[in-house]
């Protein structure tokens, strides 16, 4: 099944907002790593504006990310795409 929509696209293309969404998929070509992010607008002291990890991972929470694509989540299970 092909999610109208769920193209892999440059990550100049993405959303930039806040924290409070939209979340989406980032892929990383260098790391080939998938994750979901969010853009991060106004960082902590000492951080830098750009894209945040919405995971955890090895307990850092919200790490900095350098996807090179993206794309919007898929519609969760049970609804009509």
């Amino acid at each position: 099944m092909t999610i109208l929509g769920s193209e892999w696209r440059p990550i100049e293309s993405a959303p930039k907002q806040n924290i409070n969404g939209p979340y989406i998929l980032v892929w990383n070509a260098e790391d080939m790593v998938v994750d979901l992010a969010f853009w991060e607008d106004e960082p902590d002291e000492g951080d830098e504006v750009g894209w945040r990890s919405a995971t955890n991972h090895d307990d850092w929470q919200y790490a900095q990310l350098e996807p090179t694509h993206w794309m919007p989540l898929p519609p969760p299970p049970g609804d009509p795409a």
